[in-house]
C-alpha cells in the first residue's frame, strides 16, 4: 500500500518551519519560510507564507529531494497527506484558529487538518504527547502543559505589550530603557549604549526615540537587540547582567 505522509508545521512571529515525513518517521522534506504569526504579519500574509512554504516543501519531494528516495516514495507525495499539523504562534481565541483553518483547508495538502498555537507542537514534540511542561522563550514568551488528567495549563503568551516577560522582546526593551536611564544619569552606564547605537546607526541615544516608535515596529525588531544584551553580560556588564537575571526571574515566575 502507499505509505502515509504526514505534513507538520511550526510557524512563528520570525520563521517557519515545515516538514513531511512517512508513517515510519523517515523525513522526506524540510524547508524554513518566513513568519506567520497572524499578529505580527497579518492573516492573510501568514496564509501566504504558509502557501509559500508547504508548496516549497511538496515540490521539493516531487523533484526527489532526498536522495535516498526511490520513484515511488516520490509520487506518493502527489497524493494528499494523512494528516497535517499547523502549530501556529500567536493563535488565542478559537475564532482566530477557526480563520486559520478555514484558509488552510482550501489547499486540500491533507485529508485531516489540525490547528493550534505553537506551544502544543513544542509540547507535543518535545514530551511525545506525555504529561509536563514547556518553556517558550524566543520572540514572546509562554509555558504550556498537558497534566496527567489531559488537563491543559496555559501561563504567558499574551503578547509584548501585555506580557511576554522574560523573552528576547521582553530584554531588548529592558535594554533600550537602561540606555536611557544611564543616559539621564538614573543609573550608571551600560555597555549596551554603545552596542545597540552602533547596530541601529544611530548618532546619539535620543535618535532612539525616532526608532523606537517608527510605524511597523514590531517585537522582532526589540528581541533582535537581545544579541548585543548577551555580549555586553559576557563581557561583564552589570546592566545587562541584570536583564538576563530578571528574564530568568520571570519565565521563573510563569
Amino acid at each position: 500500500p502507499p505509505k502515509q505522509l504526514f505534513l507538520g508545521v511550526d510557524g512563528g512571529g520570525s520563521h517557519t518551519r515545515v516538514v513531511l515525513a512517512d508513517e515510519g518517521g523517515c523525513e522526506l522534506a524540510r524547508a524554513t519560510g518566513p513568519a506567520t504569526n497572524p499578529y505580527t504579519v497579518g492573516f492573510d500574509r501568514a496564509c501566504l507564507n504558509l502557501r509559500r512554504t508547504v508548496e516549497t516543501v511538496l515540490k521539493q519531494n516531487r523533484q526527489g529531494g532526498r536522495k535516498d528516495l526511490n520513484q515511488a516514495d516520490i509520487a506518493t507525495v502527489a497524493s494528499p497527506c494523512t494528516a497535517a499539523f499547523f502549530a501556529i504562534a500567536g493563535l488565542k481565541t478559537r475564532e482566530d484558529k477557526h480563520r486559520l483553518r478555514a484558509c488552510l483547508e482550501t489547499e486540500k495538502w491533507a485529508k485531516r487538518f489540525g490547528v493550534g498555537d505553537d506551544a502544543h507542537g513544542a509540547w507535543a514534540g518535545a514530551l511525545g504527547g506525555k504529561s509536563g511542561l514547556v518553556i517558550l522563550c524566543g520572540t514572546g514568551s509562554k509555558v504550556y502543559g498537558v497534566t496527567a488528567k489531559n488537563r491543559v495549563i496555559e501561563v504567558g503568551g499574551y503578547g509584548y505589550l501585555l506580557g511576554d516577560e522574560g523573552s528576547g522582546t521582553w530584554m531588548g526593551l529592558s535594554a533600550l530603557r537602561r540606555v536611557v536611564q544611564a543616559e539621564q544619569g538614573r543609573s550608571q552606564s551600560t555597555l549596551l549604549t554603545r552596542l545597540i547605537l552602533e547596530h541601529l546607526q544611530l548618532s546619539t541615544v535620543p535618535d532612539l526615540v525616532n526608532w523606537t516608535y517608527a510605524k511597523r515596529r514590531s517585537s522582532r525588531d526589540f528581541a533582535g537587540l537581545f544579541p548585543f544584551v548577551a555580549e555586553a553580560a559576557r563581557q561583564g556588564d552589570v546592566a545587562a547582567t541584570e536583564i538576563i537575571e530578571g528574564a530568568a526571574r520571570e519565565l521563573a515566575g510563569l
